[in-house]
């Protein structure tokens, strides 16, 4: 099994990684076992077969304890890479895709943009995206469905996610993937493949069947080997979010048989300028340097010591903290002395910034109070949001 994780699955076996979380998932976690399913959806065998006795075995559905996602314990069927769709055949769910997609399509204003389907069969649903505008490619594991795709002028990458995604990652900006993860034997492996071949702000539209309904409505008559994976609307947010998409919503389509996730890949620009210096950096950094006198820090935390460490610190003579147990310790990047505050009036400096977080206005009470200190006292998160207030 080519995958980012060996996991091996074994009928009515336990305990197993889980598919989604890796928690190990062990005989108390089974929750429902059919003795005799059938081996596949599509295996009918003949009256022979049948007389032999190896038509079918048990089907155990286990709940993970570590994240709660329902499964199967079996090895995938021999055609798990495979798409079996009616998409092509009733004209009840075409008419569906279409208004689906197309809805989708403009919703993104991904007309234009590189749409990727993954397990597209034929591609009977890259008709529809290309008809909207999209360039529209797929991909599918069975070369007979590949080359009827092809022949109808489609196109159509042969393979599998999980083997061809390094060869086109970071390529779309969106995907699709109808009622196809709940066949993989690692669902997790499988949407970070996908993940890998969108581009940041890339958005996805992901369905699998709905067990929530099945759950209400009692259908334990659902379970089927092909479904190695069970999805809720917890768990398929879980799962999503696990693979790094953000998750846009979740509804029930298609009567409530499926769940609907529009998923987005997040971009990094929200701390893109942190290389350059941030504004707190760099005020901080103006307070320390334009200050013509003495200056002493109250609060030795982690929150000082960072900024410390990231600005020139020749105008500090000190880390006041009240803390008794970091008395007589150095500031592991400047070598400054962390003092009792008692210590640091003594020194009689000019300016007292102060950086205690939620303490900091406690703290001003303290100078002002016990130690009746007259100098200029800054607390630091108050002085960063007036300058970035006036700038």
């Amino acid at each position: 099994m080519n995958a980012f994780v060996d996991m091996h699955f074994i009928d009515s076996c336990a305990p197993f990684p889980c598919r989604v979380c890796h928690f190990p998932v062990t005989v108390a976690d089974q929750i429902f076992t059919i003795p005799r399913a059938p081996l596949s959806a599509q295996y009918l065998p003949s009256a022979s077969q049948f007389a032999e006795g190896v038509t079918a075995k048990p089907l155990c559905l286990y709940s993970c304890s570590g994240c709660g996602h329902y499964q199967l314990s079996s090895e995938p069927v021999h055609y798990w890479r495979e798409v079996i769709t009616a998409a092509g055949l009733s004209p009840a769910i075409g008419s569906f895709r279409a208004t689906q997609l197309r809805e989708w399509l403009v919703e993104n204003r991904l007309q234009g943009k590189a749409v990727l389907e993954v397990g597209c069969g034929a591609g009977h649903l890259l008709d529809i995206l290309s008809s909207s505008g999209v360039q529209a490619e797929g991909i599918e594991f069975n070369d007979v469905s590949v080359k009827r795709g092809r022949e109808s002028g489609r196109c159509i990458r042969q393979g599998y996610i999980l083997d061809v995604y390094k060869d086109i990652k970071g390529h779309y900006d969106g995907f699709v993937c109808i009622n196809f993860l709940e066949h993989a034997p690692e669902p997790l492996t499988f949407l970070r493949a996908i993940f890998a071949c969108c581009r940041p702000g890339a958005v996805g539209l992901l369905e699998v069947p709905n067990f929530n309904k099945d759950i209400a409505e009692s259908k334990s008559y659902n379970l089927i080997r092909d479904h190695l994976s069970y999805f809720t609307d917890r768990s398929l947010r879980l799962i999503c979010l696990l693979a790094g998409f953000e998750v846009l919503s979740i509804r029930e389509c298609w009567h409530g048989n499926d769940l609907e996730a529009k998923l987005r890949v997040p971009t990094k620009s929200q701390i893109s300028n942190w290389q350059q210096g941030t504004p707190t950096i760099q005020i901080f950094s103006d307070l320390v340097c334009s200050e013509p006198g003495r200056i002493a820090v109250w609060g030795a935390s982690h929150q000082a010591l960072t900024l410390l460490a990231m600005v020139a610190t020749d105008n500090v003579l000190c880390i006041a903290d009240s803390a008794p147990f970091k008395h007589g310790k150095v500031d592991p990047v400047c070598g400054l002395p962390i003092i009792a505050p008692a210590d640091m009036i003594a020194m009689d400096p000019d300016l007292i910034i102060i950086i205690a977080a939620g303490y900091s206005f406690e703290v001003k009470r303290v100078l002002e109070t016990q130690y009746k200190f007259s100098g200029r006292v800054v607390i630091l998160d108050e002085f960063i949001q007036d300058q970035m207030r006036s700038s």
